[in-house]
């Protein structure tokens, strides 16, 4: 069986009849999962943002700014957001879109705050 794995939960499998087939058929597998919706990397706001870290989010960061590669700021639509395992809530400076001052702090706690209250309702 080839399985598709994301944050530590398996997104989509298939199986195989061996490991040559699988081997064959892992490219294929992976198209088959995108075209199912099944491979939607972006954050889910409830794990770490931070690539191969599956650990909870502890803090969430509004982007002030969106920056191209060359280093312009790029316009953004909308508010968008990052989140962050308390291993991974420091982000240095390294690069300018991902860096610590392009971010602003936004308490998780207010988020489900606002979930509790829409239950409520």
């Amino acid at each position: 069986m080839v399985q598709f794995f994301r944050k530590g939960k398996v997104i989509h499998s298939v199986r195989r009849r061996n490991i040559e087939t699988a081997a064959g058929f892992l490219y294929a597998d992976m198209l088959t999962a995108i075209d199912d919706g099944h491979a939607y990397f972006a954050g889910d706001g409830e794990h770490c943002d931070q690539e191969g870290c599956g650990e909870k989010a502890v803090v969430r960061y509004k982007i002030k700014k969106k920056f191209c590669r060359d280093g312009r700021v790029h316009e953004q639509f909308g508010t968008q957001y990052r989140h962050f395992c308390d291993q991974h809530k420091k982000r240095g400076d390294c690069g300018l879109d991902d860096a610590d001052d392009n971010y602003e702090e936004i308490p998780i706690w207010l988020d489900q705050k606002a979930q509790d209250i829409g239950e409520h309702t």
